[in-house]
């Protein structure tokens, strides 16, 4: 799954947690699901909160710098 935001809120976020959660357990399942969160190079929120969900939940995470 390719994520990739702007900018984020608190209730955003806790959508994100929310279908994070439900892919870990398709993940737990044995099915394939990885993460892409893309994050541009100077937005710093949008990066640490992928690595905050990178550390909560049990998928695999790739972080995607996108260059311009």
């Amino acid at each position: 799954m390719n994520i990739q935001l702007e900018h984020f809120n608190t209730s955003s976020s806790k959508c994100i947690i929310e279908l994070l959660k439900k892919l870990e357990v398709i993940y737990k399942a044995k099915h394939e699901v990885v993460i892409n969160w893309h994050y541009e190079k100077d937005d710093e929120d949008i990066l640490e909160a992928g690595e905050d969900y990178n550390y909560l939940i049990v998928i695999p995470f790739n972080m995607i710098e996108i260059v311009e």
